[in-house]
C-alpha cells in the first residue's frame, strides 16, 4: 500500500481492487485472484513505475503528491475506467482523476495466447491517467451514471468547511464558499455543468436559511431519466437532480441532517 490508505473499491468481476492512498496521492492495485499487488504495465503517466501504485500527481499541473488527497472512487465499467475524487487542500478546487483499467479479454485472446480469461493480465493502457479534470472546492465523493455508455460522473463539492455555503444565486465572497455538484462528461472528460445546491430552511431564527455542505451522493440510471440524490449533514432536505437535464428536479424534506443516501438497483 501507499501512505495513509483511506478507501477501496473492487471491480464487479472481483478481479481487481483499488486502494486510494491519501498520504501520497496514489492508487494501489490488487490482483484479487492472487491477493498480491498487481503488475501494472508502464504507461505514459507512470513511465518509471511499472508496478504499483498508480501516481495521480501528473506534472506539470500537479507539483506535489501530498496535495492530491484522493478519498473516493467509482467505476465506469462500460468504459473500463475508474474515476477518483481528489479533495485537494479543501480550500482550492480539487480534481477528478480518470484512470484506464482494461484487462485482456476474449477479443484479445485470439492473438494473445497468454491471455488467461480465468486470471487475465492487464491490457495495454491499464493504469494510465487519461485525464485530470478540475472540479469544485473540496470534492468528497463521486458517482458514475450507469447508463449504456457511462456517459457522466457527478462529483459533490463540499466547499471550505470553515465557511458557510453561498446561496445559489449569490456571488461567492471571502466569507462564503461554493457548495455544488460538478457534472463531468466522460466522453470529453470535461465539466459540462456546475449545479449549486439550494438553501435549506432552518427552524433556528438566527439562521433562517442554511445551505448545507454536501457529503454523500447516490446516482441511478432510469427511464425517462436517471436521478442524482445529494444530502448534507447541515441541511434538512435531500436534493434530487435529473440526469437528462442536469438540473435540480426537487427537494425532499428530511427529519434531520442527511448523512448518507442509497438507492436500489434500477
Amino acid at each position: 500500500m501507499g501512505v495513509n490508505p483511506v478507501y477501496g473499491v473492487m471491480t464487479a468481476d472481483a478481479k481487481r481492487a483499488f486502494v486510494l492512498n491519501q498520504g501520497d496521492g496514489t492508487v494501489s492495485v490488487i490482483n484479487a485472484q492472487t491477493n498480491r499487488l498487481d503488475t501494472v504495465p508502464v504507461s505514459l503517466t507512470n513511465p518509471t513505475n511499472p508496478t504499483n501504485p498508480i501516481q495521480l500527481c501528473i506534472a506539470p499541473a500537479c507539483a506535489s503528491p501530498a496535495t492530491v488527497n484522493p478519498l473516493w472512487a467509482d467505476f465506469a465499467p462500460v468504459r473500463n475506467e475508474v474515476v477518483v475524487a481528489n479533495a485537494g487542500d479543501g480550500v482550492n478546487p480539487g480534481s477528478l482523476s480518470i484512470i484506464s483499467i482494461p484487462l485482456c479479454s476474449a477479443t484479445a485472446q485470439t492473438g494473445n495466447p497468454n491471455c488467461d480469461l480465468n486470471n487475465p493480465v492487464d491490457a495495454i493502457g491499464f493504469g494510465t491517467v487519461v485525464a485530470t479534470v478540475p472540479v469544485g472546492v473540496n470534492p468528497v465523493m463521486v458517482g458514475v451514471l450507469q447508463d449504456t455508455t457511462n456517459s457522466r460522473a457527478y462529483v459533490i463539492n463540499k466547499g471550505n468547511t470553515s465557511l458557510p455555503c453561498a446561496a445559489p444565486t449569490a456571488a461567492v465572497t471571502a466569507a462564503t464558499t461554493t457548495c455544488s455538484v460538478s457534472v463531468i462528461n466522460l466522453n470529453t472528460n470535461t465539466v459540462i455543468a456546475t449545479i449549486p445546491l439550494p438553501l435549506s430552511l432552518s427552524p433556528n431564527a438566527s439562521t433562517p436559511a442554511n445551505n448545507g455542505h454536501p457529503n454523500y451522493i447516490a446516482v441511478t440510471s432510469g427511464t425517462p431519466t436517471g436521478k442524482v440524490y445529494v444530502v448534507s449533514p447541515d441541511s434538512n432536505f435531500m436534493t434530487v437532480i435529473r440526469t437528462d437535464t442536469d438540473a435540480i428536479d426537487t427537494t425532499v424534506p428530511l427529519q434531520g441532517g442527511g448523512v448518507s443516501v442509497r438507492v436500489t438497483q434500477p
